[in-house]
């Protein structure tokens, strides 16, 4: 937004409350509307009636405008359910918030500890163990698909797996399908389980040895 007077500065003449939206304000420059922002943003940043603003003082107002846009909208993102920080980096590059603005929100965000991909990689992996059991490889994949860094990803595949080991929990859900296999033969019936468990993410050791054990077949 360019000024355009002689001076350099402009006069905010009014602020005024916006019937819609009464959290937010329009300020008025010289007598005419420049710009609307939050009452919040509008207090932080000092803006009072007579105050002259120099354009590099509009430029961070408005850049206080859009930080401030893009962290309620952050949190309202993240309030829905927990989200690593590559999402909520993505979801507000989506929404066409520059670079600076991004990084600040989620420097603070971080901060606060709303956002942390350690203990979100840990509830994902919980939940997912919870409702629909996978295997390490799976689960690896998941949460590398949620921009989770190797570190974290191989922390929390090591802690899911520290109170069953895949085996038992291949074994588990197998267990849970065995009547969907009674009316096949033998090999028909190792196969479909094999297929099941390399869906969920075992490794081809785990599925066997699970296999093998359902089926009493050591061979």
């Amino acid at each position: 937004m360019n000024l355009g007077s002689k001076s350099g500065k402009l006069r905010i003449t009014k602020i005024e409350a916006q019937k819609r939206h009464p959290k937010r304000v329009s300020i008025y420059l010289d007598g005419r509307f420049a710009l609307g922002i939050d009452g919040q943003v509008a207090q932080e940043m000092g803006l009072r009636q007579d105050l002259l603003l120099s354009q590099r003082q509009l430029e961070k107002v408005i850049l206080a405008e859009q930080k401030s846009k893009a962290k309620n909208y952050a949190l309202d993102f993240i309030g829905y359910r927990a989200r690593s920080i590559w999402e909520v980096r993505v979801r507000l590059k989506k929404r066409d918030h520059c670079q600076e603005v991004i990084d600040q929100v989620i420097e603070e965000l971080i901060h606060s500890g709303l956002l942390d991909d350690l203990q979100f990689a840990a509830r994902w992996a919980q939940g997912r163990m919870a409702t629909k059991p996978l295997g390490e490889h799976l689960l690896r994949r998941e949460l590398r698909l949620k921009g989770i860094s190797d570190e974290i990803v191989e922390k929390t595949v090591a802690e899911t797996f520290q109170q069953i080991s895949p085996r038992e929990l291949a074994v588990d859900m197998l267990q849970t399908r065995r009547k969907r296999y009674l009316e096949l033969d033998r090999r028909k019936a190792r196969q479909r389980m094999a297929a099941f468990l390399l869906r969920r993410g075992f490794s081809r050791e785990v599925v066997w040895e699970a296999v093998d054990q359902v089926t009493n077949d050591k061979n």
